[in-house]
């Protein structure tokens, strides 16, 4: 939802490596190095109170009181839970999207455990443009990414950019 400007303590993710490393490297590029951080789910939500070793129904009991907190200016709640909601938009199929709802704004990072669930692939700033290629030629793009009209669009004018004109 951030991504239609909602403010939420809902966190993307997506079960797809390739995904991970285009919105690392190629989406809104920036300066510098890049991360791609790798969550097991099962474990973040064992490491909860609710101790459960998969990953839990955004809708379900064990979410509500994190949903509340974050939508209802609810009490907070000191945890993490790894979720997966409805496909209710395509790209949340294409993406293989999945979430973390947060019950307070303490960084993922910075929780008790961490090692256990989260690691953090640092991409250096000199190897992101070459990662963007090769993503592209494999067919990680934005318009698989981001299925519309409009993102296949920008996706044909890059392309035709890039191909030699013969003389």
């Amino acid at each position: 939802m951030q991504h239609f400007g909602l403010p939420t303590r809902l966190l993307d993710w997506t079960a797809s490596p390739l995904a991970a490393l285009y919105f690392a490297v190629s989406d809104e590029p920036r300066p510098g190095p890049a991360a791609v951080w790798a969550l097991v789910p099962s474990e973040l939500n064992h490491a909860s109170r609710h101790g459960q070793q998969a990953t839990l129904v955004l809708t379900g009991p064990e979410a509500r009181p994190l949903l509340a907190a974050a939508f209802e200016r609810g009490a907070l709640v000191d945890e993490v839970l790894a979720v997966v909601g409805q496909d209710v938009d395509v790209r949340m199929t294409v993406q293989q999207g999945a979430f973390t709802i947060h019950g307070t704004d303490q960084p993922l990072e910075q929780r008790p455990g961490v090692e256990r669930y989260l690691a953090k692939f640092v991409i250096p700033e000199t190897a992101k443009e070459r990662l963007a290629e090769e993503l592209w030629f494999l067919g990680v793009r934005r318009s698989g990414l981001f299925p519309d009209l409009g993102n296949l669009a920008k996706d044909l004018a890059s392309d035709l950019r890039t191909i030699p004109r013969r003389a």
